[in-house]
């Protein structure tokens, strides 16, 4: 729970990966991980992605704030990366869900 908490108050660093995390949880980043997807169901990277991805679309659904702001509150490191992963993720392109949703 503390890891998951501790990611959704940092979601915006670049650097949020497992040596982050397992370190202010205090565990090694081995055993972390292992404990991570049994507790989660799913790796740490990949929830993470996820959260950084529903942090986005909240914004994109919420505010006006530009896409490339977007992209770097929600950690990404371009609008362009963002973009790709969002669309990868979502099925749909950020400016597309921010249309979609604010309906």
């Amino acid at each position: 729970q503390s890891a998951s908490l501790f990611i959704n108050e940092n979601i915006e660093r670049q650097d949020l990966g497992l040596s982050i995390v397992s370190e202010e949880v205090g565990l090694s980043p081995y055993y972390f991980s292992k404990l991570f997807k049994k507790e989660k169901g799913i790796g740490l990277s990949n929830y993470i992605s996820n959260t950084r991805i529903d942090h986005a679309k909240r914004l994109l659904a919420d505010t006006g704030i530009p896409l490339s702001e977007v992209a770097l509150q929600s950690g990404f490191s371009s609008a362009a990366y963002f973009s790709q992963v969002f669309k990868k993720t979502v099925g749909s392109t950020p400016g597309a869900f921010r249309r979609t949703a604010r309906k």
